[in-house]
Parts: structure tokens; sequence; C-alpha cells
């Protein structure tokens, strides 16, 4: 059969790729025993790579670069080699990262896997081991063990790659239950750091898939598939044939671990994909390769709509595909990318606004960070405070980054929310998204970095007009509506006075250049400047930190908030 022809096509990965989930523009991260570099799978694609190999035992040899116990040097997550033959592993474990970034990214040598116009990073954290001893009973000598502390290392670079990088996911294809044991519910407490770094790439919006493990458990799951933030993902078949042994597609694979707590579905039985050191292919079964499957799909449909945070790639894939159900117990989807490719246009919308505020206006289209760069912007989204309830910038949608997340997003100014209104009556607003306002005006995703997504689930209408909101700013509301029913829309408020509704509702802040007008402290009046909000300023003095009367949001309430700005703008309003 066809390298992975037979997985691919029962996940409908083609149908995907026809509809543009093809993976470009995305990366996927393997951690494992390294990518092959000269593979034609990948041809072009390794964009990062990076080695943690302790060594330690009577015969650990670290397989970085130069021996050492870390690496990013180039070749550093080249497979740790040699490779499968006709005779098996010369090295024992070797060739398994190779073959599943064939599932997830693979594209050329006879493999066409899932994202195949993915870039790849490849993290190699295996160990070598040549004596007897220190392989396990089941492994031939040599071997490759990988420490959980190089796994960690993994997935911490990671995390420092995700700041920077278009990441959508993180594959980890390994069993870390020989140190930990399987896990019959969420394993959070085992692995804290391991928990710590996975939020980190969830809040970059990147997916962490590992496999359910294969001992044929029925509850439990390998470390670190039962961390409660990392998919965990089970075996199926899909219908191949190898050595005489017919498969049937969705039934379990006998060997996969099953249990509640597990996310998805993903054929693992048989699998053929890229073979190292020989440019060809080799079949193979197990959840290693289930998980793979996953993990190109995330890629695949943020590839398709950048705009998609995790959470609602996360509900494409659970509201597609079959339920498959294992002993009338476990049951969950079987991932189905070309249907929930088909379904983006129906989950949302990009929003590409562009907005200034007054007070950090700065000049030259750009606005001051001095909140994120004194470290007072909150990780928690701060409009569920108690200040807020009862008023128009209430909103108690939990949102926490981790607490390093400013520190490399250094261009955002502060939290913003958008609305979508039906008409101009408060009473017709039908969405409300939290979003990032970085300097340079672009209203961002959660991430940072991408386009604003408009979850389309309520709405009744093709077009809305977009309002915008501050917690000290005077919020604005589009002249027009907007139309939200295409994939990708966008609206300038900062190019005229025109483009908000309501006269006087925008203020000039240079020639052709138009901002929410400061001063609006009290949240009382929420639409306009007036005497409560000269009180609210009048009651924090010289104060530091993150606080409504700052205006300026330099993090300092002081008198040049309540004179040049307050004073100037008192009487502004929304007009709505």
């Amino acid at each position: 059969n066809p390298a992975t022809g037979n997985s691919m096509t029962v996940v409908g990965a083609p149908s995907a790729r026809s509809q543009g989930c093809t993976g470009a523009g995305q990366e996927v991260v393997i951690i494992d025993t390294g990518v092959e570099n000269s593979h034609p799978a990948f041809s072009g694609r390794i964009v990062a790579e990076a080695c943690y190999s302790t060594g330690g035992g009577s015969s650990g040899v670290s397989l970085c670069p130069g021996g050492g116990s870390n690496s990013t040097a180039a070749g550093s997550g080249d497979d740790c080699g040699p490779y499968f033959d006709s005779a098996g592993w010369d090295v024992f474990g070797c060739g398994h990262g190779t073959m599943v970034a064939g599932v997830a990214v693979g594209n050329g040598g006879g493999v066409t896997g899932a994202a195949t116009s993915a870039g790849i990073i490849s993290m190699q954290v295996f160990t070598r081991y040549n004596e007897v001893s220190d392989c396990p009973a089941a492994f031939a000598t040599p071997c490759v063990k990988a420490f959980n502390s190089d796994i960690l290392a993994a997935v911490d670079r990671a995390v420092v790659l995700a700041a920077t990088r278009p990441i959508s996911a993180v594959n980890l294809s390994v069993d870390m239950s020989s140190s930990l044991g399987l896990k019959f519910s969420a394993c959070d407490a085992d692995l804290p750091a391991m928990k710590t770094a996975v939020d980190q790439l969830n809040a970059y919006g990147v997916a962490v898939t590992s496999n359910a493990g294969n001992q044929g458990a029925f509850g439990g799951l390998v470390p670190p598939a039962c961390l409660s933030n990392v998919f965990a993902i089970m075996g199926t078949q899909d219908g191949s044939t190898h050595n005489s042994q017919s498969t049937t597609v969705d039934a379990v694979m006998p060997e996969s671990n099953k249990a509640t707590f597990a996310d998805f579905w993903a054929p693992g039985e048989w699998i053929t994909s890229a073979n190292p050191g020989t440019s060809s292919t080799h079949t193979v079964r197990g959840t290693s390769m289930s998980a793979p499957h996953v993990a190109g799909a995330f890629a695949m449909l943020k590839s398709k709509q950048p705009a998609l945070t995790l959470a609602q790639m996360e509900d494409l894939l659970r509201s597609n595909g079959p339920d498959v159900t294992f002993a009338g117990t476990v049951t969950k989807r079987r991932l189905a990318i070309g249907d929930a490719c088909a379904d983006i246009s129906a989950e949302v919308a990009a929003l590409n606004l562009m907005v200034f505020l007054e007070g950090p206006y700065a000049g030259s289209s750009q606005m001051t960070t001095a909140l994120n760069s004194g470290g007072w912007l909150p990780t928690s989204q701060p409009y569920a405070d108690a200040r807020f309830n009862g008023t128009p910038l209430d909103y108690d949608e939990a949102v926490t980054l981790p607490s390093a997340f400013f520190g490399t997003r250094p261009d955002v100014v502060d939290y913003v929310l958008v609305e979508l209104w039906a008409s101009r009556m408060p009473a017709s607003k039908q969405a409300t998204v939290l979003g990032l306002l970085r300097k340079d005006g672009i209203v961002t995703a959660m991430d940072g970095v991408s386009a604003l997504g408009i979850p389309k689930a309520g709405l009744t209408q093709s077009a809305y007009y977009v309002v915008v909101r501050h917690r000290n700013h005077v919020p604005v509301m589009s002249q027009g509506t907007v139309n939200v029913a295409v994939s990708s829309t966008a609206y300038d408020f900062t190019t005229a006075a025109s483009q908000t509704y309501g006269a006087n509702a925008s203020v000039q802040l240079a020639s052709g250049v138009w901002g929410l007008p400061a001063g609006n402290a009290s949240h009382a009046e929420a639409g306009q400047v007036s005497g409560l909000d000269a009180l609210a300023a009048l009651g924090q003095p010289a104060v530091t930190g993150y606080l409504d009367d700052d205006f300026d949001l330099d993090g300092t309430a002081n008198v040049t908030d309540l004179l040049l700005l307050w004073l100037k703008n008192n009487g502004s309003s929304a007009g709505f």
C-alpha cells in the first residue's frame, strides 16, 4: 500500500489539502529520536533543530554533536541512526522520530503525510546505550533511551521557539511509564514542570499531542499523554494489510491503551512512513504513529485560517469524525481532518482590526508599551474584575497567560474587548472577544500574533457593527457594518474620524491619524468622559501599577493624566 496512504485517506487528509489545509506557513515540532535531515520526505523543510542527550549509566553515550548534553546547532536534530533495515533495528529505537515526522509532515520519497507543506523542527532527546545491562530486556543492544529531564528540556526549548515561530503543534510520541508507571487519571502532579511548559505552549496557541501507549491497558495512559493539557491519542486500524495481517477501518488497535480521559482516536496500524538511511519507507504499528496524525491536523487547520485559536481547532476536531467506542465505555472521535477543514468557514472569521489609544500614542503610528516593559500588565485578563460588574466592560471569561508571556511579546500595549452589534442598539450585541492591542495598532488574538478570530456560533447575520472598548478610553463603533461571513475581513479605525460612528467619537492624534479618546476611568458612564472620571483619577495620585486612571498607560497615575488627557477630553462621547 502507498506510504501512509490508507491512514491519510481514512482521516481525510487529501480532502483537507484540496480545501487549503496544507500546513503551509506553519511548523510542527517533533520531539523524538530525531528526524533524518537527508530523507526526501522532509527536503528543504527542516527549519530548526535541537538535541538533549545527557548520557549516564555504565555505557550511556550522548548523541548530540560533539558529545555535549545539548545543542541547537545544525544537525542537532538528525535521526540518531543507524536505521531500520531488513534485519530490524541497527540501534534499537533509532528511526522512530523519522517515521513519526513522516506521518505528521512527510512529503516525498514515497511518503505522503498529513501537513505536507509545514515546516519541521526536529529535537533529538535520546541517549545511546551499548551494554545489555543498560538496555531493557525487550530491547536489542545497542539501544536508545530518553531521560525525562531531556524530554522536558526539549519542551522548554519549544516554548522559547513558539514565542517567535509559527508553531502549531508539538508531538511527543514518547513513553515515560518506565519511571512513572501507567496513569489512570490526570498526572499533572507527577510532571508539574512539564505541565507548566505545556501551559505556556497552549498560551501561544500550540497543541501538544502524545501517544496513549501500547500496553493494551484499559483505563490507563502513559506519561506524558496523561497530562490534562496534552492531547492523548489512542490507536485504531485503517484497513491496510501488512505481512498478510489485515485490519479493519476504525477497529480499535489491540495494543493501544484506552482511557476515558484520552482525547482522540487516530490510525496506528499498519502505518508506512519514512525510513532513515534508505530514502525509502518502513511499516510499523503503535500509538506513536497515531499521535502525529493529530499533530499534523492542527497545522493543517491553522494554515487555512491563522485566526483559529487552539480552543477553536480543538472544537473543530471534536465536532467531526465518527465516534469509536471501546468496551462500551471509551467513546471518542476518530480524527477526520477533511471534515474539520470544511467546517472552518462556519467556525470563525478573522477580523483584522487597527485602532490607536490616545493616551499611549507616541507618534509615527506607534504607541508606548510602558505597562508591558514595567511588568504591570496582568496575566489574567482584567475585565473579569469586580469593578467592571454591571458595566459594558464586564467580561467574565477566564483567560490566564503564562507568567513570562508579555516578556516574549514586548510590543503588546494592553487588553481590549471587541464586540459585534447587529444594530446600533446595545441590546443587539451578539459577540464579545478579548484581544491584545499591539503598539502598531493591530488587535490580535491572545497569542499576540494571529488575527482576532470571531466565533460564528450564535451570530444571526453576515454583517455587524464593530465596537472596540478599552478600560480607560472612550469606546468606538465602526461607521458601517463589517462582513464577517467571509473567512477574513478588515477594518481600520485609525485613518479618519469618519471611520467611527458619532460626532467627535474619536480624537485626532496626528495628521491623518485618529484614536480612542482617553479619560474614561469611572466605568459608570462607559461611553463618555465626565466629572466622574476626574474624581476617579484624583483618587489615586502618584500611584504606580495597572490603574484605570493612568490614561497615558505609563504605569503612573498623576496630574499629567488628569490635566493633559481627562481635561482635554471632558465631554467626549461615543454616541452609543
